[in-house]
């Protein structure tokens, strides 16, 4: 006997696809049936067990070795009726050719003790929800925002930043959404026309490719928390490789907001660098 989990679409039941994104708190509705070999056919009653779970490999940039990033605990909770309590993991016996359970992504009501419900925490996991009966089969997705973008190095910047934690690449930790990439960018060449002898600017962390916690730490602890949902900028201060001069700080913050319409921006201390927010 096996068994499929699959999306439910407007029209049809799908069978299992590629590995979905669902935006934090948003809902999705699958369908679980047990099925016998060969052909395929419906098999029940049957007894099954449902169960979410987080992939204990690479994700979203995040380094899976050593003590970098234990594995998180699932983010989303699932509904197994309409108007069901959120659970972490559900067994019943199924009496019909199938039957319809909630997911609802980034939530999560049973965490363990001392690992609150963050939405920071919860964000560009890899998850799945297992389903058992004789044999197991899985529905993979992940949690995440999918309007952030890949913001490439341009004449005006280069990348800095990249750390074991994320795969010692600067290519996890430079994503945006539009309107913020478009922000730092409008900054920076109006900063580069104003001090032409600057020639570039250094751009350290934006985000990750789905958002949520760089967790530097490895703890999953909401540090570097303002870089969780791709609207923020750090920029390089002092003597590194093209790090605006201390006299300068204050101007490009200015410029930030000023004309690349930036929430706020502000000089930071711990490290010395500049920090850029959009709305």
């Amino acid at each position: 006997m096996a068994l499929l989990i699959g999306l439910l679409s407007t029209v049809t039941v799908m069978p299992l696809v590629a590995q979905p994104t669902y935006a934090p708190n948003s809902t999705a509705m699958l369908y679980v049936s047990c099925v016998g070999w060969p052909g395929g056919n419906p098999v029940y009653p049957c007894f099954l067990i449902i169960t979410s779970g987080s992939y204990a490999v690479t994700s979203n940039g995040h380094t899976r070795s050593g003590s970098y990033h234990p594995t998180p605990i699932p983010s989303s909770a699932f509904r197994p009726s309409s108007n069901g309590t959120q659970v972490h993991s559900y067994g019943f016996i199924l009496d019909a050719p199938q039957t319809y359970i909630w997911l609802k992504a980034g939530e999560r009501a049973d965490v363990p003790p001392n690992a609150p419900t963050d939405i920071r925490r919860m964000i560009g996991h890899d998850e799945y929800l297992s389903a058992c009966a004789q044999i197991c089969s899985s529905y993979s997705y992940r949690v995440g925002w999918t309007d952030i973008y890949w913001v490439e190095e341009k004449p005006e910047w280069i990348h800095v930043g990249q750390t074991p934690q994320h795969q010692n690449s600067n290519s996890y930790n430079h994503w945006m959404t539009s309107q913020a990439a478009y922000g730092i960018w409008y900054t920076a060449k109006a900063f580069l026309l104003r001090f032409p002898s600057q020639g570039k600017i250094a751009v350290n962390d934006m985000a990750l490719p789905y958002g949520g916690l760089f967790d530097i730490a490895g703890q999953w602890e909401p540090s570097h928390w303002n870089h969780y949902r791709g609207k923020a900028v750090d920029v390089a201060v002092g003597s590194g490789a093209y790090g605006i001069p201390d006299s300068n700080a204050n101007t490009f913050v200015d410029t930030c907001v000023l004309t690349g319409g930036a929430m706020y921006g502000q000089v930071e201390t711990t490290p010395l660098h500049i920090h850029c927010e959009w709305y």
